[in-house]
């Protein structure tokens, strides 16, 4: 083989495997640092402006979910929990759980300037004995429905979930 067509094939070949390494195959988990929040609130700002109730809208489902002075709250959608870790200018970040579906993941969300309103994005780190899934995880939204803190917050069924239905299905 003359060196030509040997220098030809050796520059194709690494030019595939470069190629190929560099695409993230459809099949890995995601990454680990999409499925745990940052730890780190520099900033860090007072959560207690999160108490109170709070719509959340996904694809055109909503739930209600009750947040208490540290934006730690649960959700009737499969006996969720919603853990507010840090709140950084206008940035929550934090974790998700529902152990009747055994699930937990992470979210951040970005609030507007008055924090009665945000756009967020959620994702798995965990399914069941999966701790790397494939799924994806999705947008939503969050709207301020009262700063009232746990006053007049409804009522939750002997399961421990809140009376209102939410119709959300993950």
């Amino acid at each position: 083989m003359n060196r030509f067509k040997l220098a030809w094939i050796i520059a194709s070949m690494s030019a595939l495997v470069v190629a190929g390494c560099g695409e993230k195959k459809i099949e890995e988990p995601i990454p680990d640092t999409w499925a745990v929040p940052n730890q780190e609130c520099p900033h860090g700002a007072d959560k207690s402006v999160l108490a109170g109730r709070w719509s959340y809208l996904e694809q055109g489902s909503s739930f209600l979910l009750n947040l208490d002075g540290q934006g730690n709250g649960g959700y009737s959608w499969k006996d969720g929990r919603f853990v507010s870790v840090c709140l950084d200018r206008q940035i929550l970040r934090g974790h998700w759980q529902q152990s009747e579906n055994d699930r937990e993941g992470g979210f951040e969300i970005k609030l507007n300037s008055e924090m009665t309103a945000g756009d967020g994005r959620w994702w798995y780190s965990r399914i069941g004995g999966q701790n790397k899934p494939k799924q994806a995880g999705g947008d939503f939204r969050i709207e301020r429905m009262s700063s009232e803190g746990n006053a007049g917050l409804p009522q939750q069924n002997a399961a421990g979930g809140f009376l209102e239905d939410s119709g959300l299905a993950r």
